[in-house]
């Protein structure tokens, strides 16, 4: 689209430099799937602007250390090799308020490599994938304060008793009395 070649420009000519703080710009529209062409940027900071739409998956190609996407109007599932920087490589990784980030159906290709997930109060929406029971060999799991939905599969409440942690609390699509009646 004409906005998005436009942000491209924008992202273009930060290029050259290994920041991109591109924040409270009140730049709006989609972020560019082409910012995998930026090998050099380390850290991007689009935070406080109207982005709409995915983070999309070509932020894979990018080396990042910093992605910062926070207080914008994105929606869609986070790609997993952001929580993959976030959980396991511990890069800076900022997502809060947005208007409907989700988590992937495909979170379980995290692995064992992670010990701890906190998505809390990020206000993601969306069902609890199924993959995600994948992930209970973890310490903690911290899922408060969203607007998940679904039940708990009752077959991963011995999983769930592994862990050291585990809240689904003040997500108003879980069925809270399910949790609590069987842990």
């Amino acid at each position: 689209t004409e906005r998005e070649r436009t942000l491209w420009g924008i992202f273009h000519e930060i290029d050259t430099d290994e920041s991109g703080d591109l924040s409270k710009n009140e730049l709006d529209g989609r972020i560019p799937t082409t910012l995998s062409a930026l090998q050099s940027l380390v850290t991007l900071n689009v935070s406080l602007n109207k982005l709409e739409g995915a983070i999309p998956q070509e932020v894979a190609a990018c080396n990042l250390d910093t992605l910062n996407v926070a207080t914008n109007a994105l929606d869609g599932p986070i790609p997993p090799i952001v929580l993959h920087w976030k959980f396991v490589e511990g890069r800076s990784v900022d997502l809060r308020a947005n208007a409907g980030l989700s988590l992937p159906d495909n979170i379980g290709v995290l692995g064992e490599a992670v010990t701890e997930i906190d998505l809390s109060g990020l206000g993601l929406k969306g069902p609890l994938p199924s993959t995600l029971w994948e992930l209970v060999g973890r310490k903690k799991l911290n899922l408060a304060v969203n607007n998940l939905e679904g039940d708990v599969d009752f077959e991963c409440f011995d999983l769930l008793c592994k862990l050291e942690s585990f809240d689904l609390r003040k997500n108003p699509g879980i069925n809270q009395t399910t949790i609590a009646g069987h842990l």
